[in-house]
């Protein structure tokens, strides 16, 4: 990893190689404040092909962005991941619903 600019540290991008890569933007929508958010929903009984409504847990994450400044690649990850591991183990009965 190497220092860019504003002290961010710059890592290298994986489609071009250039030390470019610059982390944790946020996306938004075309609105201010409408922020992307990355949703998932998980289905306890796997026993058929799942409908919408078989899906009893929900979680969601804003979305943080890599954009490399130099061919563009973009990385997506959610900035909740935790969340996401937490509402797939109560899924699973693995855990209790908070």
């Amino acid at each position: 990893m190497g220092e860019g600019p504003l002290g961010l540290e710059l890592r290298a991008c994986p489609a071009c190689g250039k030390r470019r890569l610059v982390p944790q933007g946020k996306l938004f929508s075309g609105e201010k404040e409408a922020r992307l958010v990355l949703s998932v929903a998980f289905q306890r009984n796997r026993a058929h092909p799942p409908a919408k409504q078989d899906y009893d847990v929900f979680v969601s994450s804003p979305l943080l962005a890599a954009v490399c400044g130099a061919c563009g690649h973009v990385e997506l990850s959610a900035a909740e991941p935790q969340k996401i591991w937490d509402a797939l183990l109560e899924a699973e009965g693995q855990r209790q619903a908070p």
